[in-house]
């Protein structure tokens, strides 16, 4: 049930995902929605860069910390390390609001 749970979560955040993109099409006549797609089309090369470092730095985190505590469940697979690296800024950033 968890599993089936979880599954419907994705999609219901794919479809929500969609639907804002296609809510911004819509919205592409509006001034200022037209200015912000300027804007996000210009800083493009930086925003891809910036993705690329953090997705570096993201993984060189996991590494040592797979390492380290690979015996324990939640750290067995580095993709495990991985999730468990979100879950974790998850819960800080919401015990922290």
């Amino acid at each position: 049930m968890v599993y089936y749970n979880q599954l419907f979560l994705g999609m219901i955040g794919v479809v929500a995902f969609i639907t804002q993109l296609q809510l911004l099409h819509l919205l592409r006549y509006n001034k200022t929605i037209s200015i912000l797609g300027q804007t996000l089309q210009s800083a493009l090369t930086d925003l891809i860069s910036f993705g690329f470092f953090m997705g570096i730095l993201f993984v060189a985190f996991a590494c040592p910390i797979y390492v380290l505590y690979h015996d324990l469940i939640q750290y067995s697979t580095i993709a495990n390390t991985m999730g468990s690296q979100v879950r974790i800024e998850n819960v800080n950033y919401h015990y922290h609001s």
